[in-house]
């Protein structure tokens, strides 16, 4: 009970006007029902259906014999019911439902929770690879090394230079031969003794001349001999040096005609890249100006006249049901000026002093209502002193062509050249604005808005103020909505 209690008062202290009434009685109701449960388990005592067996409840509850009254009490009722096992299902659902609305848990967020629960995948896992024995190498100790190393040199039948023997031991072979083959016999020479011998054979025998060389042996004094000459027949290898010398003057004599038409030729290129040139530096001195032609307002729309009546009528009903709407809420007002634009009309009116403001905004909706207006707008004109503006849109919308803007002095005579134009106020003053202010421009709304319309003007705009020369403009289009 103590728990259901701490439990109780921990959902009324975070609840944050929240609902939390049945959570807090599910949790006080637990406390009984699991005396029920535990009557049920425990007491072996048989109570009779009459009212003195609320006292014997009471006493045995305070000995700890049962479930104490109200726990004893219902578990009795629900075995003289529907009988010991069924008082304990039904007990146990109710336990589970008690749970569910104290905690505010659904019963489908637990389904979900058991079906779509994340579950370890598991991954199958290789067989075991068979370890196969190791094959143990032989172990080298120091003899085996030692026979191994005279196996080796019994394969050199090469005798070496005055090779200076080794620490090592002595092969077993050649301990019984002490004093045998200690020295070299005379009938065996080394390889230095060879060459030495050699070498003294051949400086006795005269050197052969330069001119006795045999050229065919040459590699490269063979291949120079198998180019032919390409300016004298081939002849033979050996010639004087008159011979020389005189196909040599007239190898030179044959060449001079060559050179001197390459010089001709190369005088003749260099003439005209000179002219070339010339022409070049002339056409950069005098570029060909493109002069460019704005295109004339007479590809725009022109604008139609409105009509007067129409617009007077809908302004005199407007300004009559403003002023009763505003005197049947005892407010004092007078309407002093009525300024109509495309769009939207405002409507002045004088307050008297000690109205507040709050006053009349608090009577948008109202007013809206009266006129058949989807909404106004209610706010403090500046520089007037008392004077409150009330804009309702117009029921007859008057079009705004851009031609109108373009030709105003107020598009003409601006000095950008990113100058555009963005409409008329409500007082029909065209409005221009200027690129170069807005570095970032985000245009945005809602369907139907004007936002491709407001692109085009922009377009158009740039292009009666400014020459391609002095405005360059780069569209991306992505979704091909606008090009």
């Amino acid at each position: 009970m103590t728990f259901m209690l701490l439990v109780s008062s921990l959902i009324l202290l975070f609840h944050r006007g929240l609902p939390v009434r049945l959570r807090v009685w599910s949790c006080i109701s637990l406390s009984p029902v699991f005396s029920a449960i535990l009557h049920l388990f425990m007491c072996d005592i048989r109570y009779e259906a009459a009212f003195a067996t609320l006292k014997t409840l009471y006493l045995d509850g305070q000995a700890l014999k049962n479930g104490g009254l109200i726990g004893g009490l219902l578990a009795e009722t629900l075995r003289f019911g529907f009988g010991k096992v069924c008082a304990i299902i039904l007990l146990f659902v109710s336990v589970l439902f008690l749970l569910i609305f104290a905690f505010n848990i659904s019963i489908v967020s637990i389904i979900e929770y058991l079906f779509y629960r994340e579950r370890p995948q598991y991954e199958p896992q290789d067989p075991p690879q068979p370890v196969l024995p190791r094959v143990s190498k032989p172990d080298r100790n120091p003899a085996y090394a030692a026979r191994q190393r005279v196996r080796d040199t019994r394969m050199i039948d090469i005798p070496l230079d005055d090779e200076p023997e080794g620490p090592g031991e002595p092969s077993p072979g050649r301990k019984s031969q002490k004093g045998l083959f200690r020295k070299k016999p005379a009938h065996i020479r080394t390889p230095d003794e060879v060459l030495r011998e050699t070498a003294g054979a051949n400086a006795g025998e005269p050197v052969p001349a330069a001119d006795t060389y045999d050229a065919v042996t040459d590699p490269i004094a063979k291949a120079i001999e198998q180019q032919p000459d390409r300016y004298q027949p081939a002849e033979p290898a050996m010639q004087t040096a008159n011979v020389a010398a005189a196909a040599v003057t007239e190898a030179a004599e044959n060449a001079s005609p060559q050179r001197e038409n390459r010089k001709t030729d190369t005088a003749e290129d260099e003439e005209i890249k000179r002219q070339v040139t010339r022409e070049i530096e002339m056409n950069a001195e005098s570029p060909v100006t493109e002069i460019y032609n704005y295109p004339p307002f007479s590809l725009l729309t022109e604008g139609k006249a409105v009509n007067t009546r129409d617009v007077t009528a809908e302004l005199k009903l407007n300004a009559n049901r403003l002023s009763d709407t505003i005197k049947s809420f005892g407010i004092e007002a007078r309407l002093i000026n009525v300024t109509r634009g495309p769009s939207i009309t405002r409507y002045e009116l004088e307050m008297d002093r000690g109205i507040k403001l709050t006053k009349l905004t608090g009577l948008a909706d109202d007013i809206a209502l009266s006129l058949g207006a989807p909404g106004v707008r209610i706010a403090p004109i500046p520089d007037k002193v008392a004077v409150v503006g009330i804009e309702v849109p117009n029921k007859t919308v008057s079009i705004v062509h851009i031609r109108e803007v373009l030709e105003s002095k107020e598009f003409i005579s601006n000095r950008s050249g990113v100058a555009f134009a963005v409409g008329k106020d409500i007082g029909g003053e065209c409005i221009v604005g200027d690129i170069s202010r807005l570095p970032h421009l985000l245009i945005a709304g809602t369907t139907g808005s004007g936002k491709s319309v407001c692109m085009n003007s922009l377009i158009i705009s740039l292009l009666y103020k400014s020459t391609p020369d002095e405005v360059r403009l780069i569209m991306i289009d992505p979704k091909m909505i606008e090009l």
